[in-house]
């Protein structure tokens, strides 16, 4: 077992020596030196985020004491654990086998606690992360500076997650970021402050928003009765909402419309002053009423058909 680990050993230094000769250490110093003495703040500051990840999951293990000794062990194991999730092509899962392992071997603590103390340490660890990612979904609708895509990719990547509570955020995140656009865009065209620039910028967000939107609802919904024609649907949605733009802007130009700034960025068809695109609005409400997965179905094919809609009528004004 000793020269085993002496074999393991000298592997891992040939590996590093490797690595290291592969790296531009220069280009590396540079930077570092560009950075200054900020480089040691980082390094504390991750350092103290996994000491308290390192005492998250030794609270999570029943019998094992709050004592320095235990964290200083317990840290131990989670740097070996890290380093294969590090190194194994494993989602940043393949070190949790390990440090279960390790528990058992080196302390006594059988799988089934040491698995069970894992899951809950990264159970705890995920709604920590999502309610960080709220509080940052929430200054950022805040952030005027910040591209209005952002936000619907925030709320977008909510509907991803496939749990109910973020889906409800998410929703309304993304319907309250489509309502701020339609209110910039027609505020600018009020104050005679439109641009070309930004009439483009209205078809890209638009459409770099629907994808993401059918994108994530297509992943979150991927074990419900969908299974994998979620994804399918998910991703005919998004090609539509992208082609659309393409299409559209061909309509504006044979309409002569693409060198309106004021005009809409999107014809979408209307009735008694709605316009299909209005429906958007409904995703909040639906959602909160536990409808998304009829919402999704229903409007991925609206998607499909308003997409043939628009190349028909692009084909239609060239050949006219």
């Amino acid at each position: 077992m000793r020269l085993l680990k002496i074999f393991y050993f000298a592997l891992g230094i040939l590996l590093l020596g490797f690595v290291i000769a592969e790296v531009d250490l220069a280009e590396v110093a540079l930077q570092v030196s560009k950075v200054g003495f900020g480089i040691l703040v980082l390094v504390g500051i991750y350092f103290i985020a996994f000491a308290i990840d390192s005492i998250s999951w030794q609270v999570a293990i029943r019998g094992v004491p709050l004592n320095g000794l235990w964290a200083y062990r317990i840290w131990k194991l989670r740097m070996v654990g890290e380093s294969f999730n590090a190194v194994i092509p494993a989602g940043g899962m393949g070190g949790e086998p390990v440090k279960a392992s390790m528990l058992k071997s080196h302390y006594g603590i059988n799988l089934r606690e040491g698995t069970a103390s894992l899951i809950l340490a990264k159970t705890i660890n995920m709604i920590a992360l999502v309610i960080f990612l709220i509080g940052g979904f929430a200054l950022m609708i805040q952030a005027q500076a910040l591209p209005q895509v952002y936000e619907y990719v925030a709320g977008a990547g909510l509907l991803a997650t496939g749990d109910a509570v973020n889906a409800d955020w998410g929703a309304g995140l993304f319907v309250l970021a489509r309502f701020l656009d339609h209110f910039d865009g027609e505020l600018a065209r009020q104050k005679d402050m439109t641009s070309r620039l930004g009439y483009y910028l209205d078809y890209v967000s638009g459409a770099l928003s629907y994808a993401a939107l059918f994108l994530c609802m297509g992943i979150g919904f991927i074990d419900s009765p969908l299974g994998p024609w979620a994804i399918v649907l998910g991703a005919a949605g998004a090609v539509s909402a992208v082609v659309s733009m393409l299409t559209n802007l061909g309509i504006d130009k044979q309409l002569d419309l693409d060198e309106d700034a004021e005009h809409d960025a999107v014809g979408y068809p209307g009735f008694a002053g709605f316009e299909l695109e209005d429906g958007i609005y409904l995703l909040a409400p639906i959602t909160w009423a536990g409808f998304l997965m009829p919402f999704f179905v229903a409007a991925g094919i609206g998607a499909c058909v308003y997409c043939l809609w628009t190349c028909w009528t692009l084909l239609r004004l060239r050949r006219g």
